[in-house]
C-alpha cells in the first residue's frame, strides 16, 4: 500500500507557510492545508467530520495568531474532537521556548511534541520519518 499522508498546518505567518509547504511538497505529502489561525483550522477538521472524511495524520500548530491561538485550538479540539486513539500528531510549533509554554504544552496528552522555530527541512522531514516509523504499512514518502 502506497499511503501517503495529509498535513495540516495552523500558522498565520504566510512565509513560515510557504517555506513548510515547499519542503512537504519534496516529499510527496498527498495533501498540504493551511489555515491562517485556529479557528480555521477548527473549522477545516469539523467539515472533515461532518462528510465523514479522515482528520489529516499531522497537525503543526502555531502558537500565537490571531482569531483563536494555537491554546484555544487545543482546547477546542479536547474539548469537541479528540477521542482516543485518533492517530493524528499533533506539533506545537513556536518561535517561544517559555518554560511556561513548554509545561503547558504537556497538559495536552495528545500533543507529540513541543517545537521551537525556526523549523527547517531536518525537522520536518523526521516528523515525516517519525510518522513512518509509528505506522507500519505506511511507505516511505521521501524521494
Amino acid at each position: 500500500m502506497n499511503e501517503k499522508l495529509t498535513i495540516l498546518l495552523v500558522e498565520d505567518d504566510p512565509i513560515t507557510t510557504m517555506l513548510v509547504k515547499r519542503v512537504f511538497s519534496a516529499f510527496s505529502v498527498s495533501e498540504f492545508v493551511s489555515r491562517p489561525n485556529g479557528r480555521e483550522g477548527l473549522d477545516y477538521l469539523i467539515d472533515r467530520r461532518t462528510q465523514s472524511l479522515p482528520f489529516p495524520e499531522i497537525i503543526l500548530l502555531d502558537l500565537n495568531m490571531p482569531v483563536l491561538d494555537g491554546w484555544g485550538f487545543l482546547d477546542r479540539f479536547r474539548d469537541n474532537l479528540y477521542t482516543d486513539g485518533l492517530g493524528i500528531d499533533i506539533y506545537i510549533c513556536t518561535s517561544s521556548n517559555a518554560p511556561e509554554d513548554i509545561m503547558k504544552a504537556k497538559e495536552f496528552s495528545f500533543v507529540s511534541e513541543f517545537i521551537t522555530k525556526p523549523l527547517t527541512v531536518n525537522m520536518l522531514s523526521t516528523l515525516l520519518e517519525k510518522r513512518r516509523q509509528r505506522t507500519p504499512d505506511l511507505k516511505k514518502i521521501s524521494q
